[in-house]
């Protein structure tokens, strides 16, 4: 069997969560350029009525660099060509989203909330990474409560922090190493 994306998203109605953050324009501008065959893609835009929540999608999300392409690919007939593919649904975040859920048609969801950030960390030169991962991990409250502080208004809720080494380094030292015991270096050091 041979998936196609163009055939997958052919007449297909897409649920989008989030598209007033940049991955969701980002996402809903590459869905409609790639494929313009979409059935309808469901947005939500969190305002006080649903005249508020349209009028928040073509002023901030419409307007915003990731449907320059589009812009360039339609011109003038851009509006008509989202007004057939896109449905604007004012929601607020609450159970179902504020929406009224018998009135929508089967739709798949794409949601995009951060809520696990993983931070890969690169130790140089230290003896017990263990350790040292650790006492990142003891000061878990603490960096979260700054990471709060620098985008709580960016984020609807402050993720999960999960740290990990990355031991990148480590194998880039040990190919070194390889590579070295492969090709010995000539007299002159070429």
């Amino acid at each position: 069997m041979n998936l196609s994306p163009t055939e997958l998203f052919n007449d297909r109605k897409i649920f989008l969560i989030g598209s007033t953050g940049f991955l969701g324009k980002v996402t809903l501008s590459m869905l409609l350029h790639s494929f313009p065959n979409i059935g309808r893609v469901y947005v939500t835009v969190r305002a006080r009525s649903q005249e508020e929540s349209e009028a928040r999608f073509w002023n901030s999300v419409i307007t915003a660099p990731p449907f320059d392409p589009l812009r360039k690919r339609y011109g003038s007939a851009l509006d008509g060509f989202i007004r057939d593919k896109v449905a604007v649904l004012g929601g607020d975040g609450n159970k179902d989203l504020g929406l009224d859920t018998d009135a929508l048609e089967p739709v798949t969801i794409f949601r995009f909330d951060l809520l696990e950030a993983r931070f890969y960390l690169s130790f140089f030169q230290v003896k017990d990474v263990t350790a040292a991962i650790q006492k990142i991990e003891d000061r878990h409250h603490e960096i979260k409560k700054e990471l709060a502080a620098k985008v709580r208004h960016q984020l609807r809720s402050i993720p999960v922090l999960k740290f990990f080494q990355d031991d990148t380094l480590d194998h880039v030292f040990k190919m070194e190493e390889l590579f070295k015991k492969i090709k010995p270096q000539d007299p002159e050091g070429k």
